[in-house]
C-alpha cells in the first residue's frame, strides 16, 4: 500500500512539474524532464515488479513449509497409531500364552513340563519388554509421553524396584546390593513410574551384562539451591565394562556397544536411549564411568519436590519376594461374585475365564459393546472387564451407554478397563474417562484378583474370610 502511493505522489508531482516548468527553479527544459520522468517511472515499475516477485516466492515458500510441516504431522500420527495398532496387535496372542500358560503353572503336572512352562513365560516376559520398549521410543520421538507427578512414598518404591530385579540377580547367583542414606526424604513428588523405568532399565542392564559378582544399588541426596532435592542413584557392576570410546555412543538407540562381546545377549539397543530421553524430561541427568573388563557405575540424578522432609531413617529392602509355585498360591474364593468380561477376541475372554475358575465366580462374556449392554440391561454384575480397542463400539462408548442406560442394572457397578496402551499417562485418561480401575495386558491371575478385591466389597469379604 506505501509503495502505491509513493508511486502515485511521485507521478502526481511530475505531471505537475511537466505541465507548469516555471514553479520548478531547478528544470527549466520540458524535454530533460520529461526524460527524468521517465527514468523514475522506469524504476518504480521494476520496484513493483520485483515487490511481487518477492511476495509471490514468499507465498510460495510459505506454502511448502506449511504443508511440509502438515506432512511431518500426519506421519508423526501415522507413526504413533501404528505403535499403538503394533502393541495392540502383539499383545493380544501374548495375553492368551501368558495367561494360558499361567493356568498350566498352577495345575499338578511333571517337572519337565512345568520347566518348559516357565521358559514360556520367561520369553513371553522378554517379547512384552521389547513391545515396550519400541512402543516408548515410539511416543518420545512423537512427542507423546508425558511426565505425571504424584506424591509417593521413597522406601515403597525403592522396595517396588528391589522386589523386581532381586530374582533376576538370584538366577545368575549374582550378589544384589542395596545402600540407603538414612537422610532420604519419606515423601517425594515426581513420576514415581518414570523413576521406576528409568532404574529399572539400567539395573537389568547392569545384570545383563555381569556374569560373576555383584550389582549395587546406592541411593542418597542433597538440597538445592532452588529448593528441590536431587535424589542420586548410584548402579554400579561388576560386568565386562564399557570401551572408553563407547561411552560417548551409550544412549543412542538401536545401537549396542562391543557386538563381538554381546551378540548372545538379548535386547533392542534401546533401553539407555529411553532412559536418557526420559531423564531429560524430568530434568535429571545421567553419567557413566567404567573399567573395561572390570565393571561399570552409572551415576542419576533426578530432581525431585520434598513432601514429608522426615528422614526415612535406616531401610532394610532385603526381601526376597515370594517365589513360591503358581500352583500352591493362595487364591480368591468368591462364588457370590458375577463378573461380565466384554472382549472382541475369543482368546482374550477364555484366558480371564480360566483366570477366574479358581475363584468360582460366575463369569458371563461378551463379544462386542452391543452384547455387553444387552446383558447390562437384563443382568446385575459386581464387576465388569471392559476392553478398550473394540469394532464398532470401543470400550470407552460403551462404558458412557452403561451409565446412562434407561432401567439399566449396572449403572453404579464398578468398571475396569482393558487395554494394551501403557503409560502413566494413559491410566489418567482411562480414569478421567469414567473407569474405576484400569489392567494392561496380559493379565496375571494375581493382578486381576487384587483389583476385583480392590473395587467389589464382596470380594473384600471373601478375602478375609480366606
Amino acid at each position: 500500500m506505501s509503495l502505491a502511493v509513493c508511486i502515485l505522489g511521485d507521478g502526481i508531482c511530475y505531471r505537475l512539474a511537466y505541465l507548469h516548468p516555471e514553479a520548478v527553479t531547478r528544470h527549466t527544459v520540458p524535454a530533460e524532464h520529461t526524460e527524468s520522468f521517465l527514468a523514475v517511472l522506469l524504476v518504480t515499475l521494476l520496484l513493483c515488479m520485483l515487490f511481487t516477485f518477492a511476495t509471490e516466492v514468499y507465498r510460495a515458500e510459505n506454502r511448502i513449509v506449511q504443508r511440509q510441516k502438515k506432512e511431518i504431522e500426519d506421519l508423526n500420527q501415522a507413526q504413533k497409531n501404528f505403535f499403538s495398532s503394533m502393541s495392540h496387535e502383539i499383545r493380544t496372542p501374548v495375553n492368551a500364552i501368558i495367561g494360558l500358560n499361567e493356568m498350566t503353572l498352577r495345575e499338578e503336572i511333571s517337572d519337565e513340563v512345568r520347566e518348559n512352562a516357565q521358559n514360556i513365560e520367561v520369553a513371553g516376559r522378554i517379547l512384552l519388554h521389547t513391545v515396550n520398549e519400541i512402543l516408548d521410543m515410539s511416543k518420545l520421538e512423537t512427542g507423546g509421553m508425558e511426565i505425571l507427578k504424584s506424591d509417593y512414598h521413597t522406601t515403597s518404591m525403592l522396595s517396588d524396584i528391589v522386589n523386581m530385579v532381586w530374582s533376576r540377580a538370584q538366577e545368575k547367583g549374582l550378589d544384589f546390593v542395596i545402600r540407603v542414606d538414612p537422610a532420604l526424604p519419606t515423601v517425594l513428588c515426581g513420576d514415581e513410574i518414570r523413576i521406576k523405568q528409568v532404574l529399572l532399565n539400567v539395573i537389568a542392564n547392569a545384570i545383563k551384562y555381569t556374569h560373576k559378582g555383584s550389582v549395587t544399588l546406592s541411593i542418597s541426596g542433597r538440597h538445592c539451591e532452588d529448593g528441590c532435592f536431587r535424589v542420586v542413584y548410584d548402579v554400579t557392576d561388576t560386568g565386562i565394562g564399557i570401551r572408553e570410546e563407547n561411552i560417548p555412543y551409550l544412549f543412542s538407540s538401536f545401537r549396542r556397544m562391543d557386538e563381538q562381546r554381546t551378540h548372545a545377549i538379548e535386547g533392542t539397543g534401546l533401553g539407555l536411549s529411553i532412559v536418557k530421553q526420559l531423564l531429560d524430561m524430568m530434568n535429571g541427568a545421567v553419567s557413566v564411568s567404567s573399567v573395561y573388563g572390570k565393571g561399570s557405575t552409572f551415576h542419576i540424578e533426578i530432581p525431585q519436590e520434598i513432601v514429608n522432609a522426615s528422614p526415612v531413617g535406616t531401610v532394610d529392602l532385603k526381601t526376597v519376594p515370594d517365589k513360591a509355585p503358581a500352583a500352591r498360591e493362595e487364591r480368591l474364593t468368591a462364588p457370590e461374585l458375577r463378573i461380565l468380561a466384554v472382549d472382541d477376541t475369543p482368546m482374550n475372554l477364555l484366558v480371564v475365564k480360566k483366570l477366574l475358575r479358581d475363584s468360582g465366580a460366575v463369569v458371563d462374556t461378551a463379544a462386542s459393546g452391543m452384547e455387553a449392554l444387552q446383558k447390562t440391561l437384563a443382568t446385575h454384575y459386581d464387576l465388569i472387564l471392559m476392553d478398550h480397542q473394540m469394532p464398532e463400539m470401543d470400550g470407552v462408548a460403551c462404558l458412557h451407554r452403561i451409565r446412562e442406560q434407561q432401567d439399566g442394572k449396572n449403572r453404579d457397578s464398578r468398571i475396569v478397563c482393558l487395554t494394551a496402551n501403557v503409560g502413566s499417562d494413559m491410566e489418567k485418561q482411562y480414569l478421567e474417562a469414567g473407569f474405576d480401575g484400569y489392567l494392561v495386558k496380559p493379565i496375571r491371575g494375581k493382578t486381576l484378583e487384587d483389583e476385583i478385591v480392590r473395587l467389589v466389597p464382596a470380594a473384600q469379604n471373601a478375602a478375609q474370610r480366606s
